[in-house]
């Protein structure tokens, strides 16, 4: 059996984790838009200020993933869902057929309709990119 999982946050890495634990057999393949593996992102405002190092960040790293036989497809989004065809579309081109699908992408922040939000120093803090963003606007 093939389980797909789109999100590679808490949800869908925990997700993974206790298919896993109770199936040995099927590949599971993890799908996140961001080049990182799970996170903690309640710790990226530590992050911005200095106090913890990328490295620290990191909450479950590439060994995790290998012991637990998960594949990660990283950096790449889903772009379409083909229900009927049990399939996938990656921003890349690339289709991945799968038996079971388990989306858990989380939520996304809304900047909201106000005017002029392209304004230099206007930042949502979602992702260690956004973190990585803020930090170096302010260091310049």
């Amino acid at each position: 059996m093939k389980i797909v999982i789109i999100g590679n946050g808490p949800s869908g890495v925990k997700a993974a984790e206790t298919i896993r634990k109770f199936d040995d057999k099927s590949e599971i393949i993890l799908i996140s838009e961001e080049k990182h593996s799970f996170y903690f992102r309640r710790n990226l405002p530590w992050f911005i200020a200095g106090r913890f190092p990328e490295e620290k960040l990191i909450a479950k790293k590439h060994e995790f993933y290998l012991k637990n036989n998960i594949n990660q497809v990283l950096g790449k989004t889903v772009e379409k869902i083909f229900v009927m065809e049990k399939e996938i579309l990656l921003s890349s081109g690339e289709k991945i057929k799968y038996d079971r699908l388990l989306i858990a992408s989380g939520a996304v922040p809304i900047a909201g309709g106000w005017k002029n939000l392209n304004l230099k120093g206007i930042f949502t803090l979602r992702a260690l990119d956004d973190a990585k963003a803020i930090k170096e606007y302010g260091e310049s």
